[in-house]
C-alpha cells in the first residue's frame, strides 16, 4: 500500500469519508473552492475555474466549528515527542520552545501530521451553484465529466513533516511569538512556519503552509443521464444503474449534477 493510500484510509478513518469527499494528496495541495478539473487516481487534476465560464458564487459565511488538536502518523515506528510545558496562547498542544518538538522515524517512508484543529468552508448556495452550471452545460458547452470542489477541510496551525524511510530523525524548537490569526477572517497560521530547525537527519523534511492546509475537498461531476456517460460510471465503480431503462427514459443530451 502506498503512502498516499495509508493517508486517505486514516482521513476516511478519522473524519469520514463522506459521499463526494475526496483526502487531498499530497497534504497541502492548493485546492481552491471552484476549481474544476478531472479525477485521476484520487487526485484533482486542475484544468481551470467555474470563472472561466461565466460562473460565480458566495462563500458561506458561517464556518463550521473548529475541531480539537490531532496527532498522525503512517507509521508504527514514529516516536514524537513534544514539550508539555506550553506557554504560547493557541499553541499549547505543541508545547514550550524550551521543550520543542522531536520527530523520530523508522526506516520505512513516513509521513507525521500535526494540527491545532480543522473546519469547513463551502460554497454558500450550492444549489444555485449546480443550476448554474447545468446552464453553463446547455449554453457553453462545458465538458461531460468535469469536476467542481464545492467543500474543503482546512487545517488550523499544523505542520507536516516526511521522511524517505531512512531512519531520520527531525528536531525543532519555536522560533519566537507567535500571533494566531483567526479562522473566522480566512487567514489560517502556519505552525512549520515558526518552527526552528536544530537538527535533521535521514531524509527528513518540514514542509510549510502559510495560508494554511487543505486536509479535503468535495466536488460534484457534471454529466449526462446517455448512455456513454452511465457505461462511463459503472466502468468507475458506480454500479447498480440498469442502463436499458436510463437510455429508454431520458434523452443523451440531459444533463446532472451529482457528488461522485
Amino acid at each position: 500500500m502506498s503512502l498516499a493510500e495509508i493517508y486517505r484510509k486514516f482521513w476516511e478513518d478519522k473524519f469520514g469519508l463522506g459521499k463526494g469527499w475526496s483526502a487531498n494528496w499530497w497534504p497541502g495541495t492548493s485546492i481552491s473552492l471552484g476549481e474544476r478539473g478531472v479525477m485521476r487516481d484520487g487526485r484533482l487534476q486542475h484544468q481551470g475555474y467555474v470563472g472561466d465560464y461565466g460562473v460565480s458564487f458566495d462563500l458561506d459565511p458561517v464556518h463550521s466549528p473548529v475541531s480539537g488538536s490531532w496527532d498522525y502518523s503512517s507509521s508504527g515506528d514514529t516516536k514524537v515527542e513534544i514539550g508539555a510545558d506550553a506557554s504560547v496562547p493557541g499553541w499549547e498542544w505543541l508545547g514550550h520552545a524550551s521543550a520543542g518538538l522531536s520527530v523520530t522515524f523508522g526506516n520505512q517512508e513516513s509521513i507525521y501530521i500535526s494540527a491545532g484543529g480543522t473546519t469547513i468552508e463551502r460554497v454558500r448556495d450550492n444549489d444555485r451553484l449546480q443550476m448554474d452550471l447545468l446552464s453553463t452545460a446547455f449554453e457553453h458547452g462545458m465538458p461531460i465529466g468535469q469536476c467542481v470542489v464545492v467543500e474543503r477541510q482546512l487545517t488550523t496551525q499544523a505542520m507536516v513533516i516526511v521522511s524517505s524511510g531512512k531512519s531520520g530523525e527531525l528536531k525543532a524548537a519555536l522560533s519566537g511569538d507567535v500571533k494566531v490569526s483567526s479562522v473566522a477572517q480566512g487567514a489560517v497560521a502556519s505552525l512549520a512556519g515558526h518552527l526552528d530547525i536544530k537538527r535533521q537527519t535521514g531524509g527528513t523534511s518540514k514542509q510549510e503552509y502559510p495560508t494554511g492546509m487543505v486536509l479535503a475537498y468535495r466536488i460534484i461531476t457534471l454529466g449526462t443521464r446517455g448512455w456513454w456517460f452511465w457505461r462511463h460510471l459503472t466502468v468507475r465503480g458506480i454500479t447498480g444503474v440498469d442502463d436499458s431503462l436510463i437510455e429508454t427514459a431520458l434523452e443523451p443530451d440531459d444533463y446532472f449534477i451529482m457528488f461522485q
